[in-house]
């Protein structure tokens, strides 16, 4: 299963990523569409000049793949991927939707 979590802009792991949501990879690829991802093998820090505000919003989406995970597409190594272009909002309706 791969995960999908939300991420506060900042840096500093405490309240920056939300709970994961788990999906299989070939659920996401098939409801991802053509949406462009971007690979980090760490958990990336997005716009980390500051420390993460625990009040802020959820700006980003990022999935984790993990070991031995079946990987194909896209999704061709364990680790992170940064959706592109992609809200918060849009993926939760994206995952709540069969």
């Amino acid at each position: 299963m791969a995960q999908v979590f939300y991420v506060r802009d900042g840096h500093g792991e405490q309240h920056r990523l939300s709970r994961g949501k788990p999906i299989s990879v070939t659920d996401l690829i098939s409801k991802l569409g053509q949406k462009r991802v971007q690979f980090s093998p760490a958990a990336p820090t997005l716009n980390g000049g500051a420390p993460v505000d625990p009040a802020s919003a959820y700006r980003h989406v990022v999935i984790r793949i993990e070991p031995g995970e079946e990987l194909f597409g896209r999704f061709s190594a364990p680790g992170y991927y940064l959706v592109l272009d992609f809200t918060v909002a849009d993926c939760a309706k994206m995952l709540s939707n069969p």
